[in-house]
């Protein structure tokens, strides 16, 4: 068995995931494609809890498959580019919701 030292190997401290699915894991940590998140996290504002009527210090699991649309589109983008990418997301949906002759989103 070959043991490399740090002085040897400078570059592996230095490797880490720049994607938004690594993002996620290195914060919440994926289990089995799926995380838990506080509901306060989800919902920080206090009266939108208490309309969804769902307590603070409780959980929620969030499944993050290919199956999810949105997470299937930015999962490997780099974390900077994923902001963009929903913000130009957005704005197409608000304007298929505000052109009056589209039937359906």
């Amino acid at each position: 068995m070959i043991m490399f030292d740090r002085d040897v190997d400078i570059i592996s401290p230095f490797c880490y995931s720049q994607n938004y699915e690594g993002l996620i894991d290195e914060y919440f940590g994926i289990k089995t494609c799926s995380i838990s998140v506080e509901n306060k996290i989800l919902h920080p504002d206090e009266k939108v809890r208490e309309e969804l009527k769902v307590k603070e210090n409780e959980s929620q699991t969030l499944d993050l498959t290919n199956e999810v649309t949105i997470f299937a589109d930015i999962r490997n983008k780099h974390f900077n580019c994923a902001g963009p990418h929903l913000m130009k997301q957005l704005e197409e949906f608000q304007a298929m919701i505000n052109d009056k002759n589209q039937k359906t989103i």
